[in-house]
């Protein structure tokens, strides 16, 4: 069975809380899944999304800014191979949100898969672009992204700052809505 390329949002009963509360537009499959192409990342205290620099090379380059629908910078594609874990493909790069030590966890973007060969030279990311997304709203989806192997980290804007440019870190997870993130979803497609 080949696999599935986009993130496999819930069962129809959770579409139609999106659709009620004018969060999607939803396209249920025959096997009750809604599959969606691309969603933005809003940062729950600022309303702004998570956003990465206009570039190719990996790096800690992810900021808060203001959401600009359509933006590739700020779209993420969900690919799954791990039920409860997700990579986050970045539309504009084809490269996955990560954080770690060499980044001196700040977010940032890089390979998303294991052995890749840059310039004939061989690396290994592991799970540094694994995330857990538990949710931490019943009405609402909004989420906290923790890096698989640091569970008791989460993605955060720095000092809760609302501007522009503001550095997405990963620390420790404290409730607070500066590591809450609300994913609004956009061009819901079927099954690839």
């Amino acid at each position: 069975m080949p696999r599935k390329s986009w993130y496999v949002l819930a069962p129809v009963a959770v579409s139609l809380v999106a659709l009620a509360s004018g969060t999607a537009t939803a396209q249920t499959s025959d096997d009750g899944h809604v599959y969606y192409k691309y969603a933005t990342l809003q940062a729950e205290h600022s309303g702004k999304c998570l956003t990465m620099r206009d570039t190719m090379q990996d790096g800690p380059f992810a900021t808060q800014s203001t959401c600009i629908k359509g933006d590739d910078r700020q779209r993420f594609r969900f690919e799954y191979a791990r039920s409860a874990e997700q990579m986050l493909m970045l539309k504009h790069s084809g490269k996955c949100l990560s954080s770690g030590p060499d980044f001196d966890w700040n977010a940032g973007q890089r390979y998303c898969y294991d052995d890749v060969d840059v310039k004939g030279q061989k690396h290994k990311f592991g799970n540094r672009v694994w995330w857990r997304m538990p949710r931490v709203s019943v009405t609402r989806e909004v989420y906290e992204l923790r890096p698989v192997e640091e569970l008791q980290y989460c993605l955060t804007v720095k000092e809760g700052s609302l501007e522009d440019g503001a550095p997405v870190y990963v620390g420790r997870c404290s409730e607070t809505d500066r590591q809450r993130w609300k994913l609004e979803w956009e061009e819901p497609v079927g099954e690839e």
